[in-house]
């Protein structure tokens, strides 16, 4: 137990090392955040501007995703109706083959029907 109480100071200045070196490299990049008091008005106007500018975006994003969420509903309901159209066209397409296949073979009825007519006319029965 001893033994780690005495890393501790070691461990604590190795990290406070890391956490220094870490904010001069961060300072070399110009990607560390200053103190908010130090910022200047001029600064904190450009931010407000790019936060206006986003939020503006984020608007026009949202009222895109509205168009396209009612676009995508029409498109559902037309879907719809042509699912319905293309069902109603393909029952009267299966009526027509059924009718035009009974006058087929009606047609086909009477020419076996009339030697046997034209038969009887001659025997007169």
């Amino acid at each position: 137990m001893n033994h780690h109480r005495d890393n501790k100071p070691q461990q604590l200045q190795q990290l406070q090392n890391r956490r220094t070196s870490t904010n001069s490299l961060a300072a070399r990049h110009h990607s560390y955040r200053p103190n908010i008091n130090n910022i200047h008005e001029d600064e904190l106007e450009d931010g407000r501007n790019v936060m206006l500018g986003m939020v503006t975006q984020i608007k026009e994003l949202y009222k895109d995703v509205i168009t396209l969420t009612e676009e995508r509903n029409q498109l559902r309901i037309d879907f719809a109706v042509l699912q319905r159209k293309t069902s109603n066209l393909e029952r009267q397409v299966a009526n027509f083959q059924e009718t035009e296949q009974q006058r087929q073979r009606a047609e086909e009825d009477k020419r076996k029907v009339a030697p046997v007519q034209s038969a009887m006319k001659v025997l007169k029965l």
